[in-house]
């Protein structure tokens, strides 16, 4: 199972406390979905079963075999029905070898590191386990849970992973002023996706999470947004992070268009040995023309060259989702990052199709770091079945070498 030592951590209940007070503003409690007791709450829960199987082949210019690999996670849970605002949630995953398994999981543990690494190791979990309670306007959650932000470039859960990312915590949320959602989580333990024995796989601190989004503007939504990692054993990757970020569904009269901008500043935070500043960029725009849609965007890690350690990070992101699908960026150059990338994206008969081609750069140097062709088609049978196959191929620059992925 994941790790459970900190799973419910006695200092937190005055950050927890404080912040439902705070948060409890105003509103009526918000019933109406509940029942009229818990033996009703729990005979009237739903429970759900989600099998994903993948298979994942990795080749690269290097001595390293050929990675095959064929897993097949297992989730399973089970919510209850909301009894007087409260209600109950918990989630079990299972990940096991199909056919196959050449590969380097990336837990430093089980060996194979002659072969690729692919972050897949198998084994049971307790993906999440929480309670809650729930108002018109307010909601608080206290226990293993996912979090997902904005477009969870700070903070995401990796779902593209079997074995997914989630946080020891408790959430609070308020929404009593219109259009506007505030966030605030204090996060004890990351439970991340290199599984319970790997010594990478939890983040153990205090984490504080406050997120501020503004949903009242006619050409899209604002957030603003600071976070506080504190990681005990790994003080390397303690920042602050403040920033805002905008993005719509389209430009003045258009509907055909969206955007997104998004800026932030990093600095050293808590017992982080070394001084830190660096800054993050993103701006990307979206048009649909005749059933494609074709993207443009730009984004920038700010690092450098002379000083290691001093490039933006983002370690609790969903990385896959950026700077490639070849996961050659999951940690940022020290001489920083730039990524120049173009999509385009249509529907033939019941498929999607998407492509995505990125030009990579160093920010604070003349290094060139490559470009990558991603592509993925994927469709859905029905209400409950769905098939994807997707490709990355990376071709290496002044670092890194030559990466091709495939995944079913």
């Amino acid at each position: 199972m994941k790790h459970s030592t900190n799973f419910i951590k006695p200092s937190l209940l005055s950050a927890a406390l404080f912040a439902t007070t705070a948060t409890c503003l105003t509103g009526p409690f918000a019933l109406a979905d509940g029942v009229n007791s818990i033996a009703d709450a729990f005979t009237q829960g739903e429970s759900s079963l989600n099998l994903r199987y993948r298979y994942e082949f990795v080749d690269q210019s290097n001595s390293l075999k050929d990675a095959n690999v064929s897993t097949l996670k297992t989730r399973l849970n089970f919510k209850t029905k909301s009894f007087k605002g409260f209600s109950l949630f918990v989630e079990a995953d299972h990940v096991s070898e199909i056919l196959s398994g050449e590969y380097n999981d990336g837990t430093a543990v089980t060996g194979n590191t002659n072969y690729s690494v692919v972050v897949d190791p198998t084994g049971t979990d307790l993906n999440q386990s929480w309670v809650q309670y729930k108002t018109d306007d307010n909601q608080f959650r206290f226990g293993r849970q996912r979090i997902l932000l904005d477009n969870q470039r700070f903070v995401g859960g990796v779902g593209w992973r079997q074995n997914e990312q989630t946080y020891d915590s408790f959430v609070a949320s308020n929404s009593s002023i219109k259009d506007v959602t505030a966030t605030f989580a204090y996060i004890w333990n990351v439970n991340r996706i290199f599984g319970t024995n790997s010594p990478k796989s939890d983040i153990e601190g205090d984490t504080y999470i406050f997120n501020v989004a503004y949903t009242g503007l006619p050409f899209g939504k604002l957030s603003a947004y600071s976070y506080l990692l504190d990681a005990e054993k790994t003080p390397e990757i303690n920042t602050k992070t403040t920033g805002i970020r905008l993005a719509g569904s389209k430009l003045g009269s258009s509907k055909n268009m969206s955007y997104e901008i998004e800026y932030a500043t990093q600095s050293d935070y808590d017992s982080r040995v070394s001084n830190l500043s660096a800054d993050y960029f993103h701006v990307n725009g979206n048009i649909a023309v005749n059933g494609f849609t074709f993207g443009l965007g730009y984004e920038v890690l700010t690092g450098d060259a002379t000083n290691p350690g001093q490039a933006f990070t983002t370690p609790l992101a969903t990385l896959h989702k950026f700077n490639g699908w070849a996961d050659q960026f999951l940690g940022t150059p020290s001489d920083g990052l730039e990524d120049v990338y173009v999509s385009a994206s249509t529907k033939l008969s019941n498929y999607k199709l998407t492509a995505i081609y990125h030009d990579f750069s160093a920010e604070n140097s003349n290094n060139d770091y490559g470009s990558e062709f991603d592509a993925v088609i994927a469709r859905q049978f029905g209400k409950n079945y769905t098939l994807l196959v997707k490709y990355a191929a990376y071709s290496a620059g002044d670092i890194k070498v030559d990466t091709n992925k495939l995944w079913v």
